[in-house]
């Protein structure tokens, strides 16, 4: 119920195929196979399994710009005893780090200066992707969640420069000092 397909290339399809056998006493019919994401796809027999017989769910994943550890679900629905059933399939898709998008920001540290609590304010900064494919940034945190990523949400290519721009809304009145994370791809 489990494949662990270990380690390979980021960017390969992989295929694994999980076989069954009816051992119920009536012709088994799987309803529906669903996949926890559009990056793994299932293939299964869609003809009724008499009983005693076998029947194969075919499971293919695709890494391509999905590096790192996965585990993915697919759900089985069908006409027997136990209507749901689950299989996974796991693994790493390994990526060479020098393909990596890399992010390098005009500054790490900022002054915003005086904001009004209601209104917030906006600030942008610069930023460069010097690594080998396209970069994103997925998304923006802060300590204080107060602070938020405005449009656009485009990816750069390689050598190209961008603009992040942030919106802040402090919750309080003073000063403070707050940390931004930023994810990327």
């Amino acid at each position: 119920e489990v494949h662990d397909f270990g380690t390979f290339n980021e960017g390969e399809v992989m295929d694994f195929e999980f076989e069954f056998t009816n051992t119920g006493n009536e012709e088994l019919l799987i309803k529906s196979v669903r996949a926890s994401c559009g990056c793994t796809t299932p293939f299964w027999t869609k003809a009724p399994i008499a009983a005693g017989e076998k029947g194969s769910i075919k499971v293919q994943y695709n890494s391509k710009n999905r590096p790192g550890n996965f585990y993915k679900t697919i759900t089985i629905t069908s006409n027997a005893g136990t209507t749901n059933k689950v299989l996974t399939i796991k693994g790493i898709a390994y990526r060479d780090p020098a393909l990596e998008p890399k992010m390098t920001l005009e500054r790490n540290t900022f002054t915003i200066g005086k904001v009004e609590l209601a209104a917030g304010t906006r600030y942008a900064i610069e930023y460069k992707n010097e690594g080998k494919i396209p970069l994103k940034i997925v998304n923006v945190q802060s300590s204080c969640n107060c602070f938020s990523r405005a449009a656009p949400y485009d990816s750069i290519k390689e050598g190209e420069r961008g603009t992040l721009v942030l919106i802040y809304k402090p919750k309080e009145l003073g000063r403070f000092k707050e940390t931004i994370y930023l994810s990327t791809n």
